[in-house]
């Protein structure tokens, strides 16, 4: 087939046999038509010129790694609508900021554009649960948008039983440290070291709900839905949890680092103190780390004791530390001292005694 075409500034003018097509200035247009005639079948198959390869991005990357974590943690990936109702669009989102109204919505139920990703979440954990499946355990990520502002999140709602075994005859029950268990292992995996403080959310449970810091920067929370939210939802012991996805995705990256394996052993001692109960274990252990500094490379709180016989305000907290010096072999005299400064501390600021 023969084809005859001119340009006069503004547009082709293509002939072929028994037509003239005439087309603005747009190229794409003009090749896809000529292919189109010719027939797409007459025209071979071959691979671009461009020895370019196609990559992931780094964000792109580490948004998989923490999709494949999750889900062989025992989740399940949502996708959930980015739009929402007035009812539910402050629930769990900062009301400072502003949101944005959709000018014509097809509903009352999509009418604004979401702040928190939550509520979608739990819509899913409700629907589930009037159909008779009471174990849910989603996540999602997804862009929320407000006026002049938009943001990645990570997302979570879980309830019922996280595992169950007939055969063994036993479960496992979502509660609040199997969700930041799983919140850990996610940090671990990504790099990033953070902290939990109590902490007052809408709509959360104030005694079960805690903030999530990466040194002084606020990453969200993770605790219960409040009672009083859950009645009125259609919902049961439900735990959720929402992280800001993009300051992690800045941490993940900055924040890997590697260190010399010391060729001296580790040296590691139990430290069990009794200090009142409104003191937060997460202040004691902070103490501690700041306090040993970096010879203590591993601290782990394994037991909480509460009994009169300690004193009914009182409660002890039994910590297993690991202590490992770069340079040398470290000497029970070298421990004994940090030891001793440790506690020497934990008394002066929060009036903590070793547990005789």
């Amino acid at each position: 087939m023969k084809f005859e075409y001119t340009f006069d500034g503004n547009m082709y003018h293509v002939v072929v046999p028994s037509r003239r097509i005439d087309y603005d200035a747009n190229y794409q247009d003009l090749i896809e038509d000529i292919a189109r005639f010719y027939g797409y079948d007459n025209i071979p198959t071959t691979l671009p010129a461009s020895t370019d390869e196609g990559h992931l991005t780094r964000s792109q990357s580490v948004e998989r790694g923490v999709k494949e974590l999750l889900t062989g943690l025992g989740l399940d990936e949502a996708i959930t609508y980015s739009l929402t109702s007035a009812k539910h669009l402050y629930e769990f989102a900062d009301e400072n900021v502003e949101a944005i109204k959709i000018l014509m919505p097809f509903t009352e139920e999509k009418e604004y554009m979401r702040l928190s990703l939550i509520p979608s979440l739990l819509d899913v954990v409700s629907y589930h649960k009037a159909r008779n499946l009471l174990n849910s355990k989603f996540f999602e990520i997804s862009t929320v948008y407000g006026k002049d502002y938009v943001n990645v999140l990570l997302s979570g709602a879980l309830t019922g039983n996280y595992k169950k075994s007939s055969w063994q005859a036993s479960s496992i029950n979502v509660d609040f440290y199997l969700v930041k268990g799983i919140l850990d292992e996610l940090f671990a995996n990504l790099g990033i070291n953070v902290r939990y403080e109590k902490l007052e959310v809408k709509n959360m449970h104030p005694g079960v709900t805690a903030g999530i810091y990466a040194g002084d920067t606020y990453l969200g929370f993770v605790g219960k839905v409040h009672p009083s939210y859950e009645k009125a939802n259609d919902l049961s012991n439900t735990f959720v949890f929402e992280l800001d996805f993009t300051k992690m995705l800045e941490l993940s990256i900055s924040s890997v680092s590697y260190k010399v394996t010391s060729k001296f052993p580790s040296v590691t001692r139990d430290l069990a103190i009794v200090c009142k109960k409104e003191i937060e274990a997460a202040k004691i252990e902070a103490l501690i780390r700041q306090t040993a500094r970096k010879n203590l490379v591993n601290i782990e709180l394994f037991d909480l004791y509460v009994d009169p016989s300690i004193g009914e305000d009182n409660k002890q907290l039994a910590y297993k530390l690991t202590f490992v010096d770069q340079n040398q072999t470290m000497e029970s005299a070298d421990v004994d001292k940090i030891i001793k400064s440790i506690l020497n501390r934990l008394a002066f600021e929060f009036g903590a005694t070793l547990r005789q």
